[in-house]
């Protein structure tokens, strides 16, 4: 079967990032930032390939006036929402590296 051709092709622009961790080599994309509301200046919507054999897509890089950080994919059960992923916290460390990968390629101080 054929794969159905837009008619209007945008092409999104976006960054790559790169980080070797001493658990994963993460890569990825990440997308121009959306507006936040309340104490959350922007999101941007980001995929990340571990290994280059497993990406994750439906991650946000979420930046406050305090911090950045990853929100994770989520699903709504009832009234709230629930990840799919989990790490434990002797993970945050090698996160935070990958944190601060995709704020330079973004250009964040």
């Amino acid at each position: 079967m054929a794969a159905k051709k837009s008619a209007n092709k945008e092409t999104k622009e976006f960054k790559e990032f790169k980080h070797t961790g001493t658990t994963f080599e993460y890569t990825g994309r990440v997308y121009p930032a959306k507006e936040g509301k309340g104490k959350v200046k922007n999101t941007y919507y980001l995929s990340i390939t571990l290994n280059g054999v497993l990406t994750i897509n439906g991650c946000y890089l979420v930046e406050t006036e305090n911090n950045c950080f990853i929100k994770w994919p989520q699903y709504k059960s009832g009234d709230d929402y629930k990840s799919y992923i989990f790490t434990d916290k002797e993970f945050n460390k090698e996160l935070d590296g990958v944190v601060f990968a995709i704020m330079a390629a973004l250009g964040i101080e």
